[in-house]
């Protein structure tokens, strides 16, 4: 009981910072600018594994020097040090690029903003964006807002999520199934603790970083 009385007291004491974070997705959403929302997706590519800080400098970067608009992947590699696996994630970003000159992405944008089914939107994005798993895609949801009530099933989530008794091991290369039932287990466990789930992500973010990023 004592551990589920920390995460109430965190709860409150985090809740106003949270909801100041959350605010900023919404004012993404209201907005829905194309290259916003396209960076957002940037760096969620970018995220496995590294960490979200150095990713959003990494973003600034190919922000400021224009890499990913002119597809300079010198320049753009350059940009992703620091971040794991940049040849990988040099990969994902030059056919992410592609994908914007050919029409995808945009298909998929009118998608994003006209559909209302978030976890139909997930699948869609899992299987069109390349570098996407169901973590990646969910985190991406919920940094534009619409996703809030979706599991971002991280590292630092997951080590929460076993010290809480919601599973009993963790498996980081998960099928869709065991994604989607540990997104179950989440929801029941935030119901029963009476915290929305957008809030308990960012508590178990904190417990483990003692950030509250996005």
């Amino acid at each position: 009981m004592g551990e589920f009385d920390t995460l109430q007291k965190l709860y409150k004491k985090l809740k106003l910072q949270i909801d100041n974070r959350l605010l900023e997705f919404k004012n993404i959403w209201d907005r829905f600018d194309k290259y916003e929302i396209l960076f957002e997706l940037i760096f969620c590519i970018l995220t496995p594994q590294s960490k979200a800080r150095v990713c959003w400098e990494t973003v600034k970067k190919i922000k400021e020097t224009n890499a990913f608009i002119n597809l300079n992947k010198s320049t753009l590699k350059n940009c992703l040090y620091g971040v794991r696996f940049p040849n990988n994630k040099l990969s994902y970003l030059s056919q992410l690029r592609l994908d914007l000159d050919n029409g995808k992405i945009d298909k998929i944008l009118e998608i994003i903003k006209t559909d209302n089914d978030v976890k139909r939107i997930r699948e869609i994005l899992v299987k069109n964006i390349k570098g996407f798993g169901y973590k990646e895609a969910s985190h991406f949801l919920r940094n534009i807002w619409i996703g809030r009530k979706l599991a971002i099933l991280d590292r630092h989530i997951l080590k929460n999520l076993k010290k809480y008794g919601i599973i009993d091991s963790i498996d980081y290369s998960m099928s869709r199934r065991h994604y989607l039932y540990i997104e179950k287990r989440i929801y029941n466990f935030s119901k029963n603790l009476g915290i929305p789930i957008y809030y308990i992500d960012f508590i178990f973010w904190y417990n483990e970083t003692g950030d509250i990023f996005k």
